[in-house]
């Protein structure tokens, strides 16, 4: 307590605890700092520092400046702050919650929808209309609700485990012609909705067309009056970049791009602002992240990264694929809530992890 409010005096503070030396405390040692209880604890069974080091970490302290200790203050307040608090607390909550039911609500990724067999290309990002439908109305028999990013805002993501909820997220990456042609008139049907994340800079699957290891026949994507329709309708679509690269090996001043550009554009086309992305190939890092973050995006979602719980990275959200390999049963298995336990498992296996 007297480290922090002398902190909040913007006075330095040097730590030094029976575990470890943090040194004086600058703004990148502060979770350092914080996690050790300015030095007290520590998972080593040996003291880390040495008592040489202290005169020259006292001299930094009073080369500190105003601005320093100014931004360190700052994050001080932020770092305790009641929001801050509150909310990670109920994040632990929210984990437990997880861990104990087994369950966490579904958030499906489909690609495209087909008619049959005669439509699909090289690779096996689809399902047919006879598929899809059986699926929806499984959906539908079992009383699940399709919810969208807009009905999470403010914190409503925290009312999934409510016993009247029985919700579920079906997602459309880049936005194909044949999921406004096919999925569409399903969805309505059922009364159903989703989020299709699209691209502005192309009208075809160009990405997968050029590709010279595997090239994909040409299907083309939806214009703007069938957009506009299925929003009208209550499809929400999300930023999928301009072009579909991979993020994670794009210079930072590319992917800021890729996000930012891209949702602009695509929010003036469709007349509402974007709440969602999702990373193409499911390729991000921390970096990726934080430019979706801070281009006005409120969700991310991955593919086969991130948590099991929903809440604990809301912009690194996992994501169940359907493939047309999928049968009934392996669907119900998918959307059941408790499928990802199972994958995350077989991929620790698969790594070695235990």
């Amino acid at each position: 307590r007297v480290a922090v409010e002398a902190i909040l005096c913007e006075v330095p503070v040097l730590a030094i605890g029976e575990a470890e030396s943090v040194g004086i405390v600058t703004k990148d040692r502060l979770n350092t700092a914080l996690k050790s209880n300015f030095g007290d604890i520590s998972l080593n069974h040996t003291a880390l520092f040495r008592w040489t080091d202290v005169i020259p970490e006292i001299d930094k302290g009073f080369n500190m400046n105003k601005d320093e200790l100014s931004l360190l203050r700052e994050k001080v307040i932020e770092e305790f702050s009641i929001e801050n608090i509150v909310h990670k607390i109920e994040d632990v909550y929210q984990q437990q919650i997880v861990k104990k039911k087994k369950y966490e609500m579904p958030v499906i990724m489909y690609h495209r929808v087909i008619k049959d067999e005669s439509e699909k290309g090289v690779h096996g990002t689809y399902v047919t209309v006879k598929q899809f439908d059986e699926q929806m109305k499984y959906l539908k028999n079992k009383g699940y609700e399709t919810i969208t990013f807009e009905d999470l805002l403010n914190n409503k993501y925290k009312q999934r485990f409510d016993k009247d909820k029985k919700w579920i997220m079906l997602t459309f990456d880049d936005g194909y012609k044949d999921n406004y042609e096919n999925a569409f008139p399903i969805l309505k049907k059922y009364q159903f909705k989703g989020i299709i994340y699209i691209l502005d800079g192309v009208k075809y699957n160009k990405w997968d067309v050029d590709d010279k290891n595997n090239p994909e026949k040409e299907f083309p994507l939806m214009n703007v009056e069938e957009l506009l329709e299925m929003q009208k309708y209550g499809i929400e679509f999300g930023g999928h970049t301009s072009t579909h690269p991979k993020l994670a090996e794009l210079s930072l001043e590319n992917v800021k791009k890729e996000i930012i550009l891209s949702k602009n554009n695509i929010e003036n086309l469709v007349g509402k602002e974007l709440l969602s992305f999702a990373y193409p190939y499911g390729s991000l890092n921390e970096d990726v992240k934080k430019i979706a973050q801070e281009s006005g995006y409120q969700f991310a979602v991955a593919t086969d990264s991130g948590s099991i719980t929903f809440s604990d990275d809301l912009f690194e959200i996992r994501r169940v694929g359907i493939f047309p390999t999928n049968n009934l049963f392996n669907f119900k298995r998918k959307v059941s809530g408790r499928y990802n336990f199972i994958k995350v498992k077989r991929e620790e296996k698969s790594y070695g992890k235990k």
